[in-house]
């Protein structure tokens, strides 16, 4: 059960099986990692257009860790609307991440999850430089890519590994608020198919997420962004 929710709340689970789409044949790196110091977003994540969870993120101030210079990004995320009728889920994952090299030097998750009246607790703390949905994003966010080139990474989601990978798709208007945007196209595991838009501009906001399933649309979107105040 909580691996189910966890997934959901990262917008990526369940994947209808499809072709990879098309990239370049030559991978890029992906950039330094962009991490605005105390910027925070809220997003919602509908299922088949109802809202299901709510998540905010929040970047902490840049320090040192081990003597590698690093930055703390949070997460929380509950369930909201119809699925907070069936049970409740409360997560949290925190990554701490190298601004060198953009991999986490350290990640904790928690997650307590309700279901049928039944109660269960997870947590785990590792070191592991797999990246986490928080370092991934910060690397793409860094990266200064143009139309047609790719890159790669190993995510790791809940307690699943697995490869990603992803191009930059197009240079578009989002339809609802007219916001620029750089879309990527990604797959996941070589055949689940992802989007993520991200705002075309120095801060490169990560704006939208979609993918399907079988049983329907999943969507993660921005509600609100705060930009530091300095």
């Amino acid at each position: 059960m909580r691996g189910l929710l966890v997934v959901m709340l990262a917008g990526c689970a369940g994947v209808a099986a499809a072709p990879p789409p098309p990239v370049a044949a030559v991978h890029q790196p992906l950039g330094t990692p962009l991490a605005i110091p105390g910027e925070s977003m809220v997003y919602e994540i509908a299922f088949r257009g109802l809202r299901v969870a709510r998540v905010q993120v929040a970047v902490g101030q840049p320090g040192w860790v081990d003597g590698q210079r690093a930055i703390i990004v949070k997460s929380r995320g509950v369930t909201d609307g119809i699925v907070a009728l069936l049970g409740d889920l409360d997560w949290q994952l925190e990554t701490t991440i190298d601004l060198e090299r953009g991999t986490p030097l350290r990640t904790t998750e928690e997650a307590v999850v309700t279901f049928r009246g039944k109660t269960e607790r997870h947590r785990d703390d590792t070191t592991s430089p797999t990246h986490t949905v928080h370092s991934a994003v910060t690397v793409l966010r860094g990266w200064r890519s143009a139309p047609g080139q790719a890159a790669q990474l190993e995510l790791r989601l809940a307690d699943a590994r697995m490869g990603v990978e992803l191009h930059d798709a197009a240079r578009e208007f989002l339809d609802e608020t007219g916001k620029p945007a750089v879309r990527y196209d990604g797959v996941a595991r070589s055949r689940f198919p992802f989007k993520i838009w991200l705002s075309d501009d120095t801060a490169r906001v990560p704006l939208r997420v979609e993918t399907s399933t079988k049983w329907g649309a999943i969507e993660v979107e921005l509600v609100e962004y705060d930009a530091p105040r300095d």
